[in-house]
């Protein structure tokens, strides 16, 4: 289903993106981490890899995590090594969280933000993909705690709720 809604915004004249962007999470979504060591999480995983396979027009991957930055830049790499050591290597951005963001409301207004700042010329993103609601949504209070009241959280949601993106999907928790 998101392949045909990402297809259908793809080749609809009115609203095709000049550059399409596809945001994704990282922990639970493209891979999870069991025992000490990563494994693909394959609905986000997949997905991923059916975007960089498409040749026209050239979709560009972004990652966003909640995942906290330091100012090594350890947390950047490990968190680089770990999409690497699932397959996940190739992307235009790789965004972290900064240290202070400690609260829901928080992670969410910056994921908002971390989102708006990777819309080319105003362009709506083609595709957030992740498994909390704070990744598809404009805030945690908002839309996504409407839809997490109605939705099965063991369940896939696709859709559209926000204006930042042409399609949404919400993996299940795990």
């Amino acid at each position: 289903m998101v392949k045909r809604l990402v297809n259908g915004v793809l080749s609809d004249s009115e609203v095709k993106p000049t550059h399409p962007v596809c945001v994704f999470d990282i922990d639970d979504t493209v891979l999870t981490h069991h025992g000490g060591r990563n494994t693909r999480r394959l609905h986000g995983y997949n997905l991923y890899r059916w975007l960089l396979a498409k040749e026209r027009p050239r979709v560009e991957i972004v990652f966003i995590t909640a995942r906290h930055d330091s100012k090594d830049g350890e947390a950047r790499r490990e968190a680089a090594a770990d999409l690497e050591s699932v397959g996940c290597s190739q992307y235009s951005k790789l965004l972290l969280m900064p240290p202070g963001v400690r609260t829901d409301d928080g992670v969410s207004r910056w994921k908002h933000q971390a989102r708006e700042s990777v819309r080319r010329g105003g362009e709506r993103l083609l595709l957030t993909v992740g498994d909390n609601w704070w990744d598809c949504t404009m805030d945690a209070r908002g839309a996504g705690k409407r839809l997490a009241r109605t939705a099965d959280p063991s369940k896939y949601w696709v859709g559209n709720c926000s204006s930042q993106s042409w399609v949404s999907l919400k993996l299940p928790r795990l």
